[in-house]
């Protein structure tokens, strides 16, 4: 979900939800940025409220770096802290199960066994593409490929599944003497493939590249009624101190190479109970996130580290800037 100004410029989408979400008492990051552009790496990221130690290829969008990246997440130290603190976790993620990746098909990274399979004689089997052709040829089989819809359902499943995780977060009440609670929900959208229209309705069709941008649009709006809805859900109840943040681990990512560095351009917006935002500012990217939180809420001294974006080439360089 990336950011207003970019939704502005390259959209020319003056996004309504950063009024909304003033209105009710939030501080919109509206210039906020993600350090990384590759899911893992930013949640990784964010969660362990540090740079990770990678470089070269190793921030290459693939199947090896997706899950190095994921064993980053599952051992973060945000987690691992609010253990200690005896608050009670509430985690809904993509990343905590890989059979939700695998659920994704051909929208997920393969196994390297299954890339190399690929090479034999295996991929008229495995690729559901080159089956669906075949279809196409000799039984006049319309539409996509049973997997490939299989997939877009998948999709489709999952957000509603975190939507209904953070519904039931909702609904808890504070009753005294009951743990204090962190919840964390990873939702999907408007993330690729562009499943959902503006209203959240799902189409399980692939779009075209060409529209790749008008489709984005469709689902940031539809995340938005979603944000809408749990925000109004979680403010609701009154009998807990809440700090609320929503983000979004990167941007779109369809760019052209020259637009590269528009894909950090991230969602986020701050709730705190006591309302003092004097510690952000407009153009915090999402490493400082929870220093900031930690510092103020939990008596910490993490000093903030310098705001960049890490950028990957073709060339297996690495920038930071």
């Amino acid at each position: 979900y990336t950011n207003y100004p970019t939704l502005d410029t390259l959209w020319n989408y003056k996004n309504p939800i950063y009024s909304f979400l003033a209105e009710r008492g939030f501080y919109t990051v509206d210039s906020a940025t993600s350090n990384y552009n590759f899911t893992p790496f930013s949640l990784g990221s964010i969660l362990n409220l540090q740079y990770l130690n990678t470089a070269g290829y190793y921030l290459e969008r693939n199947i090896d770096n997706f899950y190095i990246g994921l064993g980053v997440y599952k051992n973060n130290q945000l987690f691992r802290f609010f253990k200690d603190q005896q608050y009670q976790l509430s985690v809904f993620s993509l990343l905590e199960d890989t059979k939700e990746v695998a659920g994704l098909g051909n929208f997920a990274p393969d196994e390297p066994v299954t890339w190399l399979r690929k090479q034999t004689l295996e991929k008229l089997y495995l690729d559901p593409w080159i089956a669906h052709k075949f279809k196409q040829i000799f039984v006049r089989k319309k539409g996509l490929p049973d997997p490939v819809v299989n997939s877009l359902r998948f999709y489709a499943d999952y957000n509603k599944r975190a939507l209904e995780h953070i519904q039931g977060v909702c609904a808890q009440t504070s009753k005294p003497g009951a743990a204090p609670l962190f919840s964390f929900t990873h939702f999907i959208v408007p993330h690729s493939p562009y499943v959902f229209d503006e209203n959240g309705k799902p189409s399980f069709v692939t779009t075209s590249p060409q529209t790749g941008m008008q489709d984005y649009l469709a689902q940031v709006k539809y995340a938005n009624s979603i944000i809408r809805e749990i925000t109004q859900c979680l403010l609701k109840d009154s009998s807990r101190k809440k700090i609320i943040i929503l983000q979004g681990d990167h941007g779109f990512r369809e760019f052209p190479v020259s637009y590269q560095k528009d894909e950090y351009g991230a969602f986020c917006a701050v709730y705190f109970y006591n309302k003092d935002y004097s510690s952000l500012r407009k153009n915090l990217s999402h490493v400082n996130t929870y220093r900031l939180v930690l510092n103020k809420f939990f008596n910490d001294t993490l000093p903030l580290l310098k705001d960049s974006i890490v950028l990957w080439n073709k060339n297996r360089r690495t920038t930071q800037e």
